[in-house]
């Protein structure tokens, strides 16, 4: 009986061994996905190029067809999902000009140094913060074109999104002189004198004569400076908080003078 019984078991394992079946992985799609997605965003890309290139004034910035393709798929690419139309993404691009014009002149001012006048008022109306880091550039052509109506909006945009010095520069206006009394924008470099007299430093001193205590004023008397920074004149027993501007500034003998002359007389009250 068990010689059967094993001839059985091993009749049912070859069965069973022919009906396995090897299941062979299908080839991954993602490449072929992949190259799919690229196709499809140039043919969307060319299919709203031409609006594009208008609705972002880059016929206007005089920027080559061949070049302003690259501009435009680079700058409207995350706009792009796998179900827009054309007419939605014109309108998206349109929604978001503000900030696609930044990354566009962000672009233009890496690749070029010059600009035509009507470039730069362009430029400038529209950069905000993405002219940053080229304010020094930017100054120069501007005042090389003769374009000075330009330079307030330049200012107004470093105060706003740069790290705006309290002192301004005596030659470009712009607040942006460094501790070693240097302009950031122009590049030039500032005299003690220059810079009191440009920021009204006769009106700090007095107000801090009349803030300051004797000690204060002896101090200051006899190191002949004082520390100037965004909060007015201070002595140097003022606390400085991280990060603080602040300039130590020398005293000539007539300020010296007017802080003895008011020392004298807080000291005879």
């Amino acid at each position: 009986m068990s010689p059967r019984k094993k001839s059985s078991t091993k009749s049912r394992r070859k069965k069973e061994s022919k009906s396995t079946v090897i299941v062979e992985k299908k080839p991954s799609k993602k490449k072929t996905s992949k190259k799919k997605s690229q196709v499809s965003i140039e043919n969307i890309v060319n299919k709203v190029f031409d609006d594009a290139y208008r609705i972002l004034h880059l016929d206007f910035l005089g920027i080559e067809k061949e070049k302003a393709r690259e501009i435009v798929k680079e700058v409207i690419e995350p706009l792009i999902t796998s179900s827009v139309k054309p007419d939605a993404l014109l309108k998206r691009v349109q929604r978001f000009k503000n900030n696609l014009l930044k990354k566009i002149i962000y672009y233009l001012l890496e690749e070029k140094k010059d600009f035509t006048a009507e470039q730069l008022e362009f430029i400038i109306f529209n950069g905000e913060e993405a002219l940053l880091p080229y304010m020094s550039l930017l100054y120069s052509l501007v005042k090389k074109n003769k374009l000075d109506h330009l330079i307030p909006i330049l200012r107004s945009v470093w105060e706003k999104y740069g790290r705006p010095s309290p002192f301004a520069c005596p030659y470009c206006g712009f607040k942006s002189v460094t501790p070693l009394l240097q302009c950031l924008i122009c590049g030039r470099s500032i005299s003690e004198k220059e810079l009191k007299e440009h920021n009204e430093f006769d009106m700090f001193l007095k107000i801090f004569a009349e803030a300051s205590s004797i000690e204060e004023l002896d101090e200051a008397i006899s190191r002949r400076k004082v520390l100037w920074g965004e909060k007015g004149i201070v002595s140097h027993k003022h606390p400085i908080s991280p990060g603080e501007y602040l300039l130590e500034i020398s005293l000539t003998d007539e300020e010296v003078g007017f802080l003895v002359s008011v020392l004298k007389y807080r000291k005879s009250t």
